[in-house]
């Protein structure tokens, strides 16, 4: 280890939020460097430190700097770590990098990994981003990366659906046209994630070799070779509700009735009243891909369902008194409820809002805190660590911000809210309902 690698222990975690690197070469490293930096980059004692320890982050700042150096002496060592990275999200995101940083060098070892079987799947997920990084940044062996993508994918193995996806999402990213044979044959054999957002025909119009789409978009289910779910036979709003979004909701698309709620929710709380024609169409994703509805009734019947939802939701926050929908999945032990969906549609909700002052932006931040252990990555490592008391604590402090949401912005809207008209007065859905059975509304009439 040198003086200047030595340092490299103490600058701790990364803050280029922007994904923008510091210059590592301002320190003076140079190609004398790259032994002590490749060691450092591959030492399994600091790889594995714990989180708090500041070393833990040295490895990285190790191979940011072989990156910058364009060092081909560090492609091998590397290489032969790439099992071992693969329990490093930032490795499995940034070695990629550096092989692109690194050059033409780097090409073969690189498809040497993609094209050994005998490798880990994340291993050659690694390789292939790598390949198409190494493509990006040296036009002139587009072609060798795509040769090389398309004989991965050549014979398909079903049993590596991400890798297959990934290496299809680069070809489509090279607008390799020239691979569509080897494409077509990989949706053919079933060998791409169904969850993904293209399917063939949506290639083919990327690559340019169709104009548009010989029908509508197959859903979820189709494309999971899956039977449809039935329409619902009754009048229970939420189970159509998710009846709809299910058979018609794609990629885009809110993908329940807990996150609709929650984007009606934030829809309603808007210092400015939005019109229900943006947030319809909102709900099915991009504006220029709305639902193909087989029947134009259903088309009704869905904006109908969707209006007494957020009518209901508008009733609760008024009055003070909002309960978000939560999901509900049956454990072994119990019930547990499902909150991140709900959030996640909030979010959305607040995406179509107009700019806020100065004042209000920060106000909001301040509020939505409650929401931020449901969302995004801060759903996959706070709420794992807390225990129950905790995670009730937390969910029970969502529903009273929102009405404060609602109640601090309702100074500022103009107009009425109800976007749809109803012959009877309004009963929220916490109500008596006024059938007269002693239940809650929600529970009876407006099932």
């Amino acid at each position: 280890m040198t003086d200047k690698t030595q340092m490299l222990l103490e600058l701790g975690e990364p803050t280029d939020s922007d994904g923008t690197w510091p210059d590592y070469l301002q320190y003076g490293f140079e190609a004398g460097d790259v032994p002590a930096l490749i060691a450092m980059a591959t030492n399994a004692a600091l790889n594995e430190a714990d989180e708090e320890n500041p070393e833990v982050w040295a490895p990285m700042h190790a191979w940011r700097t072989l990156g910058q150096l364009g060092s081909a002496e560090a492609v091998g060592p590397l290489v032969n770590f790439f099992d071992d990275f693969a329990a490093d999200d930032w490795a499995m995101d940034e070695i990629p990098i550096v092989m692109g940083m690194i050059g033409e060098s780097a090409l073969e070892p690189m498809n040497s990994v993609l094209s050994d079987k005998g490798r880990l799947e994340v291993a050659r997920v690694m390789a292939a981003d790598a390949l198409r990084e190494i493509a990006v940044k040296i036009p002139a062996v587009r072609d060798r990366v795509v040769a090389a993508l398309s004989a991965c994918i050549a014979i398909p193995d079903r049993n590596l659906i991400l890798l297959n996806s990934l290496v299809l999402a680069h070809l489509v990213d090279l607008q390799a046209a020239e691979s569509i044979d080897v494409i077509r044959n990989l949706f053919k054999q079933g060998a791409v994630d169904p969850l993904q957002a293209r399917d063939v025909e949506d290639v083919e119009i990327e690559l340019g070799l169709r104009q548009q789409r010989s029908g509508p978009k197959p859903n979820l289910f189709r494309r999971m070779g899956l039977p449809e779910p039935k329409k619902p036979d009754g009048e229970d709003i939420f189970e159509l509700i998710e009846y709809f979004l299910n058979v018609y909701g794609g990629d885009d698309a809110i993908m329940d009735a807990s996150e609709l709620d929650g984007f009606l929710a934030a829809i309603a709380c808007s210092p400015e009243s939005i019109s229900s024609s943006v947030w319809l169409p909102a709900i099915w994703g991009q504006a220029d891909s709305p639902p193909r509805w087989r029947k134009r009734d259903e088309a009704d019947e869905f904006a109908l369902a969707a209006g007494l939802l957020y009518n209901d939701v508008v009733d609760q926050l008024a009055k003070g008194e909002y309960e978000a929908l939560f999901l509900e999945h049956e454990q072994e032990d119990g019930t547990e409820l499902v909150v991140t969906d709900w959030c996640a549609g909030f979010l959305r909700g607040i995406g179509l809002w107009s700019d806020l002052s100065e004042e209000d932006s920060a106000l909001l931040e301040q509020m939505l805190e409650p929401l931020l252990p449901f969302t995004g990555e801060a759903s996959l490592y706070e709420l794992p660590e807390m225990d129950d008391d905790e995670w009730e604590e937390a969910r029970q402090g969502i529903e009273p911000v929102v009405v404060e949401i609602y109640h601090h912005f309702a100074a500022q809207r103009v107009g009425e809210r109800g976007t749809y008209v109803r012959g009877k007065p309004k009963v929220g859905r916490n109500d008596p309902c006024p059938c007269g059975s002693g239940k809650k509304y929600k529970a009876c009439c407006m099932k």
